[in-house]
């Protein structure tokens, strides 16, 4: 999901980020049968992607499940967005956790595993980055300069309000 400025894929040589997701579920209550008939049911494009098991003595399938968007968010906005998409597609307690780290992915397939093509269009992902915009614009705000403001703002108001005196005591 991540591209990089050289060879050395970790994080701080992420330079971009491709407009694709790229899942790895290993999780034993979401197979890829599950994976196939979530992407068909929402009309979404998408592959699954057989992959070795980590894990030895343990059944649980392994597999990418790649999902090309329309657009690539920021590298500013990654983290947001892709806790945005992933619980707007609903998998947010299925994946695994490095799923949400752009430059984390590092698989091999199984030998003679086929890749799995579901047809659909390309996910429209546009909401997902705004939202991700704005949710980093506010983690990103200066909170002590906006305490300094609104105590700024309450100075002036109250720079009109009328001084008390005894002339009101009856």
């Amino acid at each position: 999901v991540a591209s990089f400025k050289d060879k050395d894929k970790e994080a701080g040589s992420i330079d971009g980020i491709t407009p694709t997701l790229i899942y790895d579920i290993d999780n034993s209550k979401f197979t890829a049968n599950d994976a196939q008939n979530l992407l068909e049911s929402k009309g979404i494009k998408g592959f699954i992607y057989p992959t070795t098991h980590q894990t030895p003595d343990t059944k649980v399938e392994n597999f990418k499940l790649i999902i090309p968007t329309t657009k690539a968010p920021s590298l500013n906005e990654y983290d947001e967005y892709i806790k945005e998409i992933t619980r707007e597609l609903g998998l947010y307690n299925i994946v695994n956790n490095q799923s949400l780290y752009p430059s984390k992915f590092h698989y091999t397939p199984v030998p003679g595993a086929e890749l799995v093509s579901i047809s659909g269009k390309t996910l429209d992902n546009t909401r997902a980055i705004e939202e991700a915009g704005l949710k980093t614009d506010l983690n990103n705000m200066d909170v002590k300069a906006i305490e300094k403001n609104l105590q700024n703002l309450r100075k002036y108001e109250l720079s009109f309000e009328p001084k008390d005196t005894n002339s009101h005591i009856k």
